[in-house]
């Protein structure tokens, strides 16, 4: 779940969360299937985190896995490890949370109630003074994704369309709101959602080759029906130089005069 950072508390302890609120609507819960319930989902986030009190960053990457998948209960289990400088306190790194189709958190995602009401270019219930851009183009280290930004009191969520996958978090808080910093994806096996630059340029080139490949075989075609359509025509006319134009003689092929007329060939 994104939502403010909070004061410690047993339901806010140890999750990443947004810098700024949507917070989910029991009334409008999501129970369907998203595209990262299925066992060995992963993100992976670049991870820049300030520690209250520390005069330097810590650094690293934060992986959240996808287990225990149930489409009957609509749940699944969150594990969450890091690499690096992240501070063992800063979230739930080597442990994890149950979730749910509803409530993906610690999952970085949102339901699939609210990223389709994203696509739609309506902001969530819940949601404080925040601005939407649907429809963005963000390139992270993961890829180039269609994102949906939204952004509230000078920070910004890019959240991947179709997906509710967060592709990219400016100004986070973890754990108990003694951490905050940034999150990038760097990796995922997800369909984060939208179409790549990179794939559309992919499948562009790949049509210009096809219609390149056409264009030549229709001309190799075309040249060699119109050879044989010459070849006897060719024939005809190498048989016709073969006798004086005049008189019919037969010619041996080098003379300059007809040898029996004397017609000038």
């Amino acid at each position: 779940m994104l939502s403010a950072p909070q004061p410690a508390s047993a339901e806010s302890s140890g999750a990443w969360t947004s810098s700024f609120s949507l917070s989910f609507d029991p009334a409008t819960n999501s129970s369907a299937v998203p595209p990262y319930a299925f066992n060995g989902a992963y993100t992976t986030y670049q991870a820049t985190v300030y520690v209250s009190g520390s005069p330097s960053p810590a650094q690293g990457n934060i992986t959240y896995t996808v287990s225990d998948v149930n489409d009957t209960t609509q749940s699944f289990y969150v594990n969450v490890t890091s690499s690096g400088d992240i501070p063992s306190d800063c979230g739930q790194v080597g442990t994890g949370a149950s979730a749910t189709f509803a409530d993906p958190s610690p999952l970085f995602a949102l339901n699939m109630t609210y990223t389709d009401m994203l696509n739609q270019g309506i902001l969530p219930p819940g949601t404080n003074q925040a601005i939407l851009t649907p429809n963005v183009e963000l390139s992270v280290p993961a890829g180039t994704f269609v994102t949906d930004e939204v952004t509230a009191n000078g920070t910004s969520v890019w959240i991947g369309a179709n997906s509710g996958i967060v592709v990219k978090d400016s100004s986070s808080s973890v754990g108990e709101g003694s951490c905050y910093g940034t999150l990038v994806l760097s990796s995922t096996n997800i369909n984060v959602g939208g179409t790549s630059s990179s794939l559309l340029v992919y499948l562009i080139i790949v049509v210009a080759v096809v219609v390149v490949v056409v264009l030549v075989v229709v001309l190799l075609l075309v040249r060699r029906s119109h050879a044989k359509r010459s070849a006897p025509a060719a024939a005809a006319a190498v048989a016709m130089s073969a006798y004086c134009p005049k008189c019919g003689t037969a010619l041996a092929g080098d003379e300059v005069f007809c040898k029996s007329c004397g017609t000038k060939l």
